[in-house]
């Protein structure tokens, strides 16, 4: 996975950067600055994710991350930031960020989330769930051929949807349910359809929406 840090901390980003060059799957392409040249710096490099270390809040940064996430090709991006702000992480989402992960995490979470972003999953904290409902109530008020959606489901396609909905990533979800990760990947395409939902984000919000999982439950009984 050809990973490139982009941002205007120096110590941070260095330090990113000598992370993923211990990774064996992953490629580092090294740092770049933060600025109106980063989107198409990346894209030249070729990223596949981008992780975009937010040192500041303001339309400056924010502009700089949102040309990002519009001209850096098909590279996803990881946002890093103080999660404090989640209005400001939202509109991350928002712009087309497919993970947030903050500062304080450790090494060892930075990393997965940067496997998970590239293999399709939405990283967002467990605390932004409530919010992210409020972003896609449309899924329970689109009308009446929403609802019932749910009854076309497997009894294993709801557990899948119940634990995305809680927060649990792919990797997550397949160790609980002691099957491999392709065959959570293959659940969740056929959720998305049965669902005529577009994302992962869309499938967790109608789960929460219409009562079919819920924000901080405990975990299943072995």
């Amino acid at each position: 996975m050809r990973t490139l840090v982009v941002g205007d901390h120096a110590l941070v980003c260095q330090g990113l950067a000598a992370l993923l060059e211990r990774q064996k799957d992953l490629v580092p392409l090294g740092m770049i600055p933060d600025g109106p040249e980063a989107a198409a710096k990346a894209r030249a490099l070729g990223a596949e994710v981008i992780v975009f270390v937010a040192n500041q809040q303001g339309a400056t940064q924010r502009a700089s991350l949102q040309s990002v996430c519009e001209e850096a090709g098909d590279a996803k991006v990881l946002l890093v930031a103080i999660a404090d702000d989640d209005e400001a992480l939202l509109a991350a989402l928002r712009m087309g960020v497919r993970g947030v992960i903050d500062k304080n995490a450790s090494s060892a979470s930075l990393v997965q989330a940067i496997r998970d972003v590239m293999n399709g999953e939405v990283v967002v904290p467990k605390l932004l769930a409530r919010q992210l409902v409020a972003e896609y109530t449309a899924l329970s008020s689109a009308g009446s051929g929403r609802h019932g959606r749910s009854s076309e489901l497997t009894d294993r396609e709801l557990e899948v949807l119940r634990l995305l909905a809680e927060g649990d990533t792919n990797r997550a979800i397949a160790s609980r349910l002691c099957v491999s990760e392709h065959t959570i990947r293959a659940h969740l395409r056929r959720v998305m359809q049965k669902l005529r939902v577009q994302n992962r984000v869309q499938a967790a919000t109608y789960a929460l929406t219409n009562g079919l999982a819920t924000v901080g439950a405990p975990p299943p009984a072995p």
